[in-house]
């Protein structure tokens, strides 16, 4: 079996803003470590795994500024994303559907989103962190509506969905240790 480690010292700097996509894989198994991806319109995009040796291991990565850090497509999980910073995205996450993420193994990563305590110190968050989504939805199916993402209409609307809930949002990840520091 080939496996490959990756390591994208071009990554390291800004990326050019006309950049749409940092990383997209269609091979595995890889293991990504110690990145920074930021400034991009779309991080990293991962198929879902076709057998259970293709997956990808993300670890240690630092994911800032982009529009969506991780966008997964397709309904299987496997990849592991362990110990990575998910900081000042528009969303960190983004699927194809709805259980394209939930069942990617989440452990350890620290989401600047995150509202749950660390009351013992162990760095750990107490509760896990879930990630649903709401009004989100509106401009992932309909990419036109990306040019109002950020406005008060979008905020307000995702708001109204956040506070009176008139459709049931969709978990759509959920890691069990979140870094709380």
């Amino acid at each position: 079996m080939l496996s490959l480690l990756l390591y994208l010292p071009a990554v390291q700097a800004y990326l050019p803003l006309q950049l749409y996509v940092a990383l997209e894989l269609v091979f595995s198994p890889v293991a990504i470590e110690g990145n920074r991806i930021l400034h991009c319109a779309l991080g990293l995009a991962a198929n879902a795994p076709i057998h259970p040796e293709n997956t990808i291991s993300l670890r240690g990565n630092h994911f800032a500024y982009n529009d969506i850090a991780l966008y997964f497509y397709g309904e299987k999980g496997g990849h592991r994303i362990h110990d990575n910073r998910f900081e000042q995205n528009l969303l960190s996450v983004a699927v194809s559907a709805p259980t394209s993420a939930l069942f990617q193994d989440w452990r350890g990563n620290h989401w600047d989103e995150y509202l749950g305590f660390d009351q013992d110190g162990d760095g750990v968050g107490d509760q896990p962190h879930e990630v649903c989504l709401h009004s989100d939805q509106l401009w992932l199916d309909r990419p036109m509506l990306r040019f109002f993402r950020g406005s008060p209409v979008l905020d307000s609307l995702d708001f109204l969905e956040r506070l009176s809930a008139y459709s049931t949002p969709k978990l759509i990840l959920r890691d069990p240790r979140p870094r709380s520091r």
